[in-house]
């Protein structure tokens, strides 16, 4: 269950940080259409403005960038989560499967041991295979600890996509507390509790207000 937990939190933080992207991404168009409205409107400079549209194009290009970077991660993560959880679910089948067979063919052969009667006999005829029937037992056993262990290890799979690529190294690794679903577990305030390190996902791209406060400051100029 913790690895479980934990590679959701994983997801989690994930989606979070897309939704940040997607957001820094907004903002960078929005500021490009802003500057290229006042270039056509030839209100201000048109040496200035055009350094500022080259400013927030390249910011555009570098969230747009990043957008893809961790949509992809993303995916790749929720993907290899869902295989590797569809592989232990059919594991588990199978290896239930085999049990149930093993035991079915040793019931069949306990069962022959049973002296076959019918109404005719005058006296049933007594049980003389318990020691046939241990060795069957012991047999039964041992073939169920030595069944074949499961070829595939999701726990693995899962493990191989928790940190996070090359492409987006900048970011610090996520390594949520576990908590038991007892303590009282709430995904919103849990997601509110985040490290603010996962917000920064594109450091050098400008917020919603130091746009204003930049447009503010040139207007004033």
């Amino acid at each position: 269950m913790k690895e479980y937990k934990r590679v959701y939190e994983r997801i989690l933080e994930m989606d979070k940080r897309l939704d940040i992207a997607k957001k820094q991404l907004q903002v960078c168009e929005d500021r490009e259409r802003k500057l290229q409205r006042e270039m056509v409107k030839g209100s201000k400079a048109p040496g200035i403005t055009q350094d500022k549209l080259q400013q927030a194009v390249d910011a555009r290009n570098l969230a747009s960038t990043e957008l893809t970077s961790q949509k992809r991660e993303t995916d790749a993560l929720k993907l290899a989560s869902v295989r590797a959880g569809l592989l232990e679910l059919s594991q588990s089948w199978a290896s239930l499967g085999r049990k149930c067979a093993v035991l079915a063919e040793s019931q069949m052969e306990l069962a022959q041991l049973i002296p076959d009667v019918n109404t005719r006999l005058e006296e049933i005829p007594p049980y003389t295979d318990a020691h046939e029937s241990q060795k069957i037992i012991y047999s039964t056993r041992g073939k169920l600890e030595h069944l074949e262990p499961p070829k595939y290890s999701s726990a693995a799979l899962a493990t191989s996509f928790s940190s996070p690529s090359s492409s987006t190294s900048s970011l610090p690794p996520y390594e949520p507390p576990y908590r038991p679903m007892s303590a009282g577990y709430r995904g919103p305030r849990r997601m509110a509790r985040l490290s603010d390190a996962s917000v920064a996902v594109v450091p050098s791209l400008p917020t919603e207000l130091e746009e204003e406060d930049s447009f503010d400051s040139f207007d004033s100029d």
